[in-house]
């Protein structure tokens, strides 16, 4: 969640930045991988196809990649991988947030994991990105990695306290999920504001939606514990909120 967090805090400079100049940008640009080779955890057991790639999007980059499958793993776990968009030179574009697998895609990398063969086809979102980066963007880069389980630590003489904790915390992050939610719905209706031409009304909340995104961001790092099933699909669906008006104004805009 406080990655969701920051990445509003980008887009709400993107969305701005992008409205306010009449140069055209390419709509798209083709990408090559840095390396066929995918970094971090899962070196030995995946491998990016050679080929040339397309992004494309407006607030919400996306990015399709064949991933070839180089041997199964040797045990069940939850995977990730992630992308970095990359200049001419190799180096990372700033002002967008890391790549990273949509659900859908996530399952399929834990299928050809389990597999240890063929190719899949996944899939990647980041915020943040703009036209403007087409002008840039000339490679991509990978990198996977390994999930442990979460395992709390509890010894008998603490169990109360332990329990007292864990409690405090769910609360805490109900608390926290309300702020979440009534920030989203805030920027949300920016987002609106923003596609419907209603630049001055935008600028005018900008400021306050900014330093609320930096002060939700700034709870949310402190926060302990671990988010229930329960919340966890509730932060899901606020996302999801999130993600459809940006998508909606994408297509307004064009």
């Amino acid at each position: 969640m406080k990655n969701s967090i920051l990445s509003i805090v980008i887009v709400l400079s993107t969305l701005l930045s992008s409205c306010g100049g009449s140069k055209k940008h390419p709509e798209t640009a083709s990408l090559k991988p840095e390396s066929t080779s995918v970094g971090g955890d899962l070196s030995d057991y995946l491998q990016i196809v050679e080929n040339d790639y397309e992004i494309n999007g407006h607030y919400i980059g996306k990015l399709s990649v064949k991933i070839k499958a180089l041997k199964a793993y040797p045990s069940d776990k939850e995977f990730d991988l992630n992308g970095s968009l990359l200049t001419e030179g190799g180096s990372p574009i700033s002002g967008i947030t890391q790549f990273s697998l949509n659900l859908d895609s996530k399952n399929k990398l834990k299928d050809l994991l389990k597999r240890g063969t063929g190719e899949e086809v996944l899939s990647f979102d980041a915020y943040g990105y703009s036209q403007e980066m087409n002008e840039k963007a000339k490679k991509f880069s990978l990198s996977g990695v390994v999930k442990e389980p979460y395992i709390a630590s509890e010894s008998p003489a603490t169990s109360d306290a332990a329990v007292s904790t864990a409690a405090g915390s769910e609360n805490n992050f109900d608390e926290l999920l309300d702020a979440y939610e009534k920030h989203t719905d805030d920027y949300v209706e920016l987002i609106n504001d923003m596609s419907n031409d209603n630049v001055a009304g935008a600028m005018g909340d900008y400021a306050s939606l900014y330093q609320s995104s930096v002060e939700l961001g700034q709870k949310l790092g402190n926060a302990k514990g671990e988010l229930s099933a329960e919340q966890l699909s509730r932060m899901m669906t606020i996302q999801a909120k999130l993600a459809q008006a940006m998508e909606k104004a994408n297509r307004k805009m064009k």
